[in-house]
Formats: structure tokens, sequence, C-alpha cells
């Protein structure tokens, strides 16, 4: 049965039928005996028929929240071991900075150093060669 012709039956509009599918609303208790006439069942048969997609409704929604908390444990344990492994890599990274930077101090001075040596050597008067005997 459709819910337009459903609505039809109990006198109400579809929307209000689809409402009450969705269980955004339920009906009043005049329309509830129409909606109970219309479906050829008893209140007690509808209200078991209710309760058990209620149930299988919490059933879902449970599942689907406990698979939604397993992926945010997941996630959040994937974002402590981040978190961890960014400090460890910035600690070490801060590291060899400093050693880079101490490095380039002693290349400039074996630089500073050589020139020195240059100049020196540069400006002694050549010495004469011996010859091998």
């Amino acid at each position: 049965m459709t819910q337009v012709s459903l609505a039809e039956k109990v006198d109400v509009g579809s929307g209000q039928v689809s409402k009450w599918e969705r269980g955004l609303s339920l009906p009043t208790t005049r329309k509830l005996a129409r909606l109970t006439a219309a479906l050829q069942v008893d209140r007690a048969e509808l209200f078991e028929r209710y309760a058990a997609a209620k149930e299988e409704e919490l059933t879902s929604t449970q599942r689907e929240l406990s698979d939604t908390r397993r992926d945010f444990e997941r996630a959040a344990g994937q974002m402590k071991l981040f978190v961890e492994t960014y400090a460890e890599f910035h600690s070490e990274y801060q590291r060899i900075g400093t050693d880079v930077d101490r490095l380039n101090e002693k290349v400039d001075r074996i630089e500073k150093a050589v020139a020195e040596l240059m100049q020196v050597v540069l400006s002694q008067p050549p010495r004469p060669h011996r010859a091998r005997p």
C-alpha cells in the first residue's frame, strides 16, 4: 500500500504517514483506530511491529556507534603516534641543525686558516731547487 492510499484511508496527508513510518511522530488515538482498520491489524500487533522496527533501528544505531567509536579510537591512536614521532623527529632535526652549525663554524675556521697559510706561503721568496744527488 502506498503512503498516499493509506493517508486517504486514515484521513491524513501523505506527509503525516511518512512521519509515522520514519518514527518522527505517532498517530493520535483516533488516527490509530483508523490506521489499524486500514492495515487490517489490531493495535497490539501494530505496536509489536513498531517496537520491533524501533529495536532493529536501535541495534543498527548501536552498531554504527560502535564502529564509529572504534574508528575514532584508531584515529586517536594514529594521532598519538604521529605526535610522538613528530616530537622525536623535531628533536633530532634540532640536534642535526646544531651539528651543522658547528660544522659550518669549523669549515669557516679551516677556510680562514688555509687563506692565511696561502698568504704566508705566497709572501715568502721562492726557494731554490736543490739538485738531487
